[in-house]
């Protein structure tokens, strides 16, 4: 189902992470995806797969993918584009979403594509996910409130007035210590 979220990683003060999905953002998609992954993985070694993680430029993104149609065009079959460019670069791809987090794990991707602005999209972006290794926390967020962003809010700047939507704020917030079981994570 087309559920349009975020999945972040906050890393010595930085964003490191920024990967959008198209599909299955609510709790039961990418947030389990997400929860199964920090349960299983040692959080030490995920930290220093992200120092080896950068952001492609936006001239570097749209080279991949004047690459991918070049190659399809001498083909005969500009429609497979996008299933090349997804099989060549998983890690820049919106189906991929939180599965971006196994491929940094397994060293897999380290040149990302820095999606951070869609949180901004009080229209389309229904779920974040941040896993602040700082606070050594997982938060979700979620789009479903009416309330205006405060000071306090992590995405707040200031921009949201009263009479309009408003991006997400945070619904749970977990510490990475102790997270909750998937059932349970389920019934928050």
């Amino acid at each position: 189902m087309g559920t349009r979220n975020l999945t972040m990683v906050i890393c010595d003060g930085k964003t490191k992470v920024a990967q959008y999905g198209q599909w299955d953002g609510y709790p039961e998609g990418q947030g389990k995806t997400i929860l199964k992954f920090l349960k299983k993985c040692d959080l030490n070694k995920f930290r220093e797969k992200l120092n080896e993680v950068s952001f492609l430029t936006q001239k570097e993104i749209d080279h991949l993918w004047n690459e991918c149609w070049a190659m399809e065009i001498n083909k005969r079959s500009s429609s497979k584009t996008n299933e090349l460019f997804k099989r060549k670069y998983p890690e820049l791809c919106r189906d991929t979403a939180a599965k971006v987090l196994e491929l940094i794990y397994e060293g897999k991707a380290t040149r990302l594509w820095n999606r951070s602005a869609f949180v901004k999209d009080s229209l389309w972006c229904e779920w974040v996910y941040v896993i602040d290794l700082d606070k050594e926390k997982l938060e979700i967020y979620t789009s479903y409130f009416k309330k205006p962003l405060t000071r306090k809010d992590r995405f707040f700047d200031g921009r949201y007035r009263k009479n309009k939507r408003t991006p997400v704020k945070i619904l749970k917030s977990y510490s990475l210590k102790k997270l909750p079981t998937v059932k349970q994570f389920m019934k928050d």
